[in-house]
């Protein structure tokens, strides 16, 4: 946040430069919320679950925790979402940490936030058409909601697979939603794309399975958003802990400018990571697995002044 401030005070009329302090103002902003909801400060868990730490003195911010808790508020809601508060991310004590539920939160996040851009797909199918000439309900719904259909019914399949054996009811409806929305695609390649039928019978399968990797994908959002704390945390206990060691012990002195060094520079390199690692793979999940669910890059090239000058001023 400071960096973005320094930017925005310098960038005086260069407006890329304004924007360049604002992004980083809210990439602070966001790392300092999401933070305080995991716990965590610089690789350490403010909650001694470790032992003691330096980040045990940010404890005031949060509600009293029972002794030998790990949260001061939990809850469990239906399809295994687990929330709680702190929801730790660096804790890897069975039961207690979260890792297992931010992987499961990042894959409904991209069942919904693919199922949006296919919401928003099918209305301009609707209204404006497919850019290869159909327009209508009936174009959109082949063209946009039998990808929604297969979402769903893949959605109750993989849930009916791995989850509880409650859930097992969802495997059978899934996977028939699933081979009806893949017969209905065969139509659509058909009839809305030119593709030959006997080709669609291999290729529509092959584009249906195509959107188990692109929901799978909003995975990363987990790993990144992990892997930048875990190279902290390591940092602090391969480096920062042996050091305060050194400290409090005695031992070899000169190590600790050695270790400190070494500690720091982990740290920044971590720091680096936070700042650019989730917002390029953010943009990529935008660009590549959102937007495609209604983008259209079919049509004529825009040319608002073509390529042959038709009037010509001579002097």
């Amino acid at each position: 946040m400071g960096l973005g401030i320094m930017l925005i005070q310098r960038s005086g009329t260069n407006e890329m430069l304004n924007l360049g302090g604002k992004f980083l103002m809210y990439i602070g902003v966001g790392t300092v919320v999401f933070g305080y909801l995991y716990a965590e400060f610089a690789g350490w868990e403010i909650f001694p679950h470790h032992g003691s730490n330096p980040a045990e003195a940010l404890q005031f911010l949060y509600p009293a925790i029972d002794q030998g808790a790990y949260h001061a508020w939990s809850a469990s809601f239906p399809l295994g979402i687990e929330l709680a508060f702190p929801f730790h991310r660096v804790v890897m004590v069975s039961d207690h940490g979260n890792l297992e539920h931010l992987i499961l939160l990042t894959i409904y996040l991209g069942v919904i936030h693919v199922f949006l851009g296919l919401i928003i797909g099918f209305r301009d199918i609707m209204l404006y058409g497919n850019g290869h000439g159909g327009v209508g309900f009936v174009c959109a719904f082949f063209e946009k909601g039998v990808w929604m259909i297969l979402l769903v019914g893949g959605f109750l399949f993989a849930y009916g697979f791995l989850g509880p054996s409650d859930a097992e009811w969802m495997l059978m409806p899934g996977a028939a939603i699933c081979v009806s929305a893949t017969a209905m695609l065969m139509w659509t390649l058909y009839n809305y794309h030119g593709v030959p039928f006997p080709i669609n019978i291999g290729l529509a399968p092959i584009e249906a399975v195509g959107m188990m990797p692109t929901v799978i994908s909003y995975v990363r959002l987990f790993a990144v958003g992990v892997v930048g704390v875990k190279i902290a945390e390591t940092g602090n206990e391969k480096l920062f802990s042996p050091m305060m060691d050194i400290i409090s012990d005695g031992g070899e002195a000169w190590l600790v400018p050695v270790l400190f060094l070494g500690w720091l520079a982990v740290q920044f390199f971590a720091w680096g990571l936070g700042v650019f690692s989730p917002n390029i793979h953010a943009a990529r999940l935008h660009f590549v697995e959102w937007m495609r669910q209604y983008y259209d890059s079919s049509g004529e090239e825009f040319r608002p002044f073509g390529l042959r000058s038709r009037f010509v001023e001579v002097d």
